[in-house]
């Protein structure tokens, strides 16, 4: 469970969210109020959102399977990397849109080869699993082995899917013409506007069965 420090925390926050305050200020000025550390910083940066865009981020998560989907775009890199950090003991938490985020530790580099195959291999049995129409994959190329982790997941899919490197993964979602997106980026997802599919929660939760903290500001 979340300490009491950091769910207060988190209500001042989305206080000084919903009246206009700068995001990385009002992260300072909360996180020196409560003296909160780097880590508990990093989940109020990536947890918390106004109560606006909280709740329109909510009314667009889709369950896998609940219905049909015939075009999903997917954040390579965005949803492997919440999986690696799962399998690597980063802290993953439900954030206050009730999307899972990580405390982002690991910054687009895996160090084990092992975990990132793994996670490779459990995004594509679930992308498998998914059975859609269109499958569009783009994978940033500035991360380190992008290439080889595109080649990676496409020999393990096998389906016609369409996997990519290319220079921004966010430009090239939001210039498709996708129905459904596979993302944690809160910019990504307000700018696309379209269903969320939450793929990283997906995968851990068929494969681990685990228990996330909820990141839901009230005291």
């Amino acid at each position: 469970m979340f300490s009491h420090d950091i769910l207060l925390a988190a209500v001042h926050l989305r206080w000084l969210f919903d009246h206009g305050y700068p995001r990385i200020a009002s992260i300072k000025i909360v996180g020196d109020r409560h003296r909160l550390s780097k880590a508990d910083r990093q989940m109020l940066y990536r947890g918390v959102a106004s109560s606006q865009a909280a709740e329109r981020r909510r009314a667009l998560i889709t369950l896998p399977g609940s219905t049909a989907v015939d075009s999903l775009g997917v954040d390579g890199h965005n949803v492997v990397l919440t999986i690696a950090n799962y399998i690597s003991g980063i802290p993953v938490f439900e954030a206050d849109d009730g999307i899972i985020r990580d405390i982002g530790a690991l910054h687009g580099r895996i160090h084990d080869r092992d975990v990132m195959e793994r996670s490779l291999l459990l995004t594509a049995d679930a992308l498998l699993r998914l059975n859609t129409a269109q499958l569009t994959i783009v994978f940033d190329a500035p991360v380190s082995h992008s290439r080889n982790h595109a080649a990676y997941l496409e020999s393990k899919l096998k389906t016609g899917a369409e996997v990519k490197v290319v220079p921004s993964g966010d430009r090239a979602l939001k210039d498709s013409d996708i129905s459904f997106i596979a993302t944690s980026d809160s910019a990504l997802i307000d700018a696309v506007g379209v269903p969320v599919i939450d793929l990283a929660r997906y995968v851990l939760e068929k494969e681990f069965r685990p228990v996330f903290n909820t990141f839901i500001p009230v005291i």
